[in-house]
């Protein structure tokens, strides 16, 4: 049986000599890039050293597929976005987002950007292994489109003000991908992903994805016409119900979702992909624990043996070779079965109904105040209406001081937001509005009664690690802590070893805050805690972003690992009176999750 019939045949459910060791995400690693003298940046826009990174994990190592491109940016840039095109080890990712009145489906779309590059690459890998090798192209998912092209925060936010222009928006990004997919298939692709990490719970409340998210899928699952995967990042078991829904013949799952759980929510319809560990075992661990991790989800009954996400570029070939060996290995042993049920399915979405039954007045009204017009006040930061918020605050220094305002009224109003995000009832969208809300106060307060007046408990230096673009979770963490009381020295993202070495050394924080969303860029970390020590500097340096695990952060001096946005606040009191690696030894008890 050949790869290509192989991949095919278990992506459709049907029978197969083995299941093969695949990927439905991205597959570029400086191993290969070495071999085939087809490096990142150059390789986004050069057709020939595309086909052969994208079919050289195939060559080295044997893993069963030939897949293009190797980012999630280019129908973005062939909207109009601004790109900045990464590294040797960074994809390239949006720099630049488009006004809202600028939306629109260019009539040239198909020649525009990298998308002649990318149809070209396929076409070179159909003559030189489609005969035998399974073709894959990927692309940005409809709701991550739609935040490459206004920025996400401000599409999150959109969902609750202004629905109908998501929509909208959401409309000419679906009919873009599907346009460029039809174009990709007949060019000689045999099937494609969308992954849409935007839309991840994590991110996006469960409910939204269902209103907005699923029927975009459906769209284009119903016209491109072709065998397909959908991956989502993180825990999605909020969502696989309405993933099931999406029309994809297959869905690719991280680590962090149990396969047999996976397999009972959706039932036996639809292929599991996936999910070895893209985060510690690929890119960390030893060949060894690549087989066991690998076994494990064989054991599980997955469909398609996949890496769990992108594969870090970073990541060596070893252990793809690893990977490969593992599903041959366990060809001649027995898989478990597991039976279908729709029973997990269901209380999945009775819970989601339970969750959206709830009111959310009524569960924060004991935590607002009662007096005027700081009630007024909190529930207007409480709703996310920042106009609102402005006038009252206004309204409210003509009788009372700026520290009354701030602990009596704004404070209030988001520790409400921040209560039900917490405990899962809300989700990115309203904590963005509320905090946009909530930082209006503090400016008119500012601008007003003068910024020493509004008092701070400390200092907070953040940033998004160098090469790394992404700056959602760090924006929000940041949100959290002005919200209670802390003055934020705000880097950026992108942002130089060096540079926050000489921050924290002028603004003496309380700690120091560090984000990253690739493997490639959180090595960053390690050098800063380093040259801080040689400084004599001992800050806890709260680390998160997807990759960051309690075992890396313990790998260097002055790291404590950081889960959840809404942990911040409860850190930097923390390391008002304690040293970092008391921090370190306690974080559960200091922030829990």
């Amino acid at each position: 049986m050949s790869p290509k019939r192989r991949v095919l045949a278990a992506l459709m459910r049907g029978s197969v000599d083995y299941t093969p060791a695949s990927s439905a995400t991205t597959l570029g690693i400086r191993d290969a890039m070495a071999v085939f003298n087809a490096y990142y940046p150059a390789v986004h826009k050069d057709p020939e050293k595309m086909a052969k990174l994208g079919a050289s994990l195939w060559e080295l190592a044997k893993l069963e597929v030939a897949r293009v491109p190797f980012c999630l940016t280019v129908v973005a840039e062939a909207m109009g976005c601004g790109i900045n095109w990464g590294t040797e080890v960074r994809q390239p990712s949006v720099s630049k987002h488009l006004p809202i009145d600028q939306i629109k489906l260019p009539d040239d779309l198909l020649e525009r950007g990298r998308i002649p590059v990318v149809r070209e690459s396929i076409k070179i890998l159909r003559k030189s292994v489609g005969d035998f090798l399974p073709i894959l192209v990927g692309f940005e998912g409809p709701f991550t489109l739609a935040g490459h092209l206004v920025g996400t925060e401000k599409l999150l936010g959109m969902c609750i003000t202004e629905p109908n222009k998501v929509k909208e928006i959401l409309d000419v990004a679906t009919e873009a991908l599907i346009i460029v997919l039809k174009d990709m298939i007949k060019a000689g692709a045999d099937y494609y992903v969308i992954p849409d990490p935007t839309a991840a719970p994590d991110v996006l409340d469960p409910s939204m994805f269902k209103e907005f998210v699923v029927p975009k899928h459906l769209e284009i699952t119903e016209n491109v016409g072709a065998p397909s995967i959908l991956h989502i990042c993180g825990d999605v078991k909020k969502i696989l119900p309405h993933m099931a829904e999406c029309g994809y013949n297959g869905l690719s799952i991280e680590e962090v979702v149990d396969l047999l759980e996976a397999r009972k929510i959706i039932g036996e319809d639809i292929a599991l992909v996936g999910n070895v560990s893209t985060k510690k075992t690929l890119p960390f661990g030893k060949p060894e624990e690549v087989k066991a991790e690998a076994f494990k989800a064989l054991e599980s009954g997955v469909d398609i043996l996949a890496p769990g996400c992108g594969i870090p570029p970073i990541t060596p070939l070893q252990n793809i070779v690893a990977f490969v060996e593992a599903a041959r290995e366990y060809a001649e042993k027995k898989g478990r079965k597991v039976k279908t049920t729709s029973l997990l399915a269901a209380e999945i979405l009775k819970e989601e109904e339970k969750r959206r039954s709830q009111n959310p007045e009524e569960l924060i009204r004991d935590m607002l105040p009662k007096e005027e017009p700081f009630k007024s006040i909190a529930e207007a930061v409480f709703r996310g209406e920042a106009e609102k918020v402005s006038k009252l605050v206004k309204e409210a220094l003509k009788k009372y001081n700026a520290k009354e305002v701030v602990d009596k009224g704004l404070t209030l109003g988001m520790n409400a937001v921040t209560k039900l995000y917490e405990n899962g009832v809300f989700y990115l969208p309203q904590v963005v509005l509320a905090a946009n809300a909530m930082q209006e106060g503090i400016k008119i307060l500012e601008e007003l009664s003068g910024e020493s007046k509004v008092e701070k408990k400390g200092k907070v230096v953040m940033h998004v690690a160098e090469g790394d673009l992404h700056d959602l979770g760090k924006n929000l963490a940041k949100a959290f802590l002005i919200a209670d009381g802390w003055e934020v020295i705000d880097l950026g993202k992108d942002v130089p070893v060096d540079e926050v070495v000489k921050a924290v050394e002028k603004y003496k924080p309380v700690m120091v805050t560090g984000t990253a969303l690739m493997t490639t860029t959180m090595t960053a970390f390690p050098k800063i805690a380093q040259k801080l020590i040689e400084r004599g500097i001992e800050v806890p340096f709260i680390c998160g972003g997807g990759p960051i695990t309690e075992e890396f952060v313990k790998t260097f001096p002055l790291g404590i690992v950081g889960k959840k946005a809404y942990q911040a606040p409860k850190f930097a009191e923390a390391a008002k009176n304690m040293n970092w690696k008391e921090i370190r030894d306690k974080w559960q008890k200091i922030a829990p999750v």
